[in-house]
């Protein structure tokens, strides 16, 4: 098995912790099996680095800063596949989250974040739309679109996660360390 595939029902009761719904912690984590397969070292292609600062540097060597003209480099990194992959670093910095990013724990935080604030596609609200979503299949969809920005990301296979997040169990020990952790900010 890949190795974030054990992190799966974990980033699913991350998300229960937080207080959403099943619906929106399994689009959530179905969104992320088909971005990582959960595993918050991958880079974009199969690699795996702790450390993302040099993945997907612009020509010129600078990293990504969110400015007008900075586009995908088609190295991507971490559990939502920043892209660039250094662009993890300056959602981690914005979103005011402290720690390692390689870390699951702060890759979840500045997701959360993410959701609740602005995404790395700059749109807002994602988390209050995928609560609204009538059904499982357009919570999928609102976190392709609105989240990472494409109208059909493999949206079955995003689907098929979903429903599969929804029988892992629910056990917030699972995340108790996390959600309490120093490291952690909201």
């Amino acid at each position: 098995a890949p190795p974030g595939n054990d992190n799966l029902p974990m980033i699913y009761n991350y998300f229960l912790a937080k207080g959403v719904s099943t619906k929106a912690a399994a689009a959530i984590t179905g969104s992320i099996y088909q971005e990582s397969k959960g595993d918050p070292l991958l880079i974009q292609g199969g690699k795996r680095t702790s450390d993302p600062s040099k993945v997907g540097l612009y020509s010129d060597g600078s990293m990504f800063e969110n400015k007008p003209g900075q586009t995908s480099v088609g190295k991507a990194w971490g559990l939502v596949q920043w892209d660039p992959g250094n662009a993890a670093l300056y959602w981690q910095k914005r979103a005011g989250v402290s720690g390692d990013i390689s870390k699951i724990e702060v890759q979840l935080e500045v997701i959360w974040w993410h959701l609740n604030n602005s995404a790395p596609t700059s749109r807002s609200n994602i988390l209050a739309k995928v609560e609204a979503a009538d059904s499982l299949k357009s919570a999928v969809s609102i976190m392709s679109s609105n989240f990472f920005g494409c109208s059909k990301c493999m949206d079955e296979k995003r689907e098929a996660a979903a429903v599969k997040a929804l029988s892992y169990p629910v056990d917030p020990s699972i995340v108790s360390n996390i959600i309490s952790s120093p490291s952690s900010s909201n």
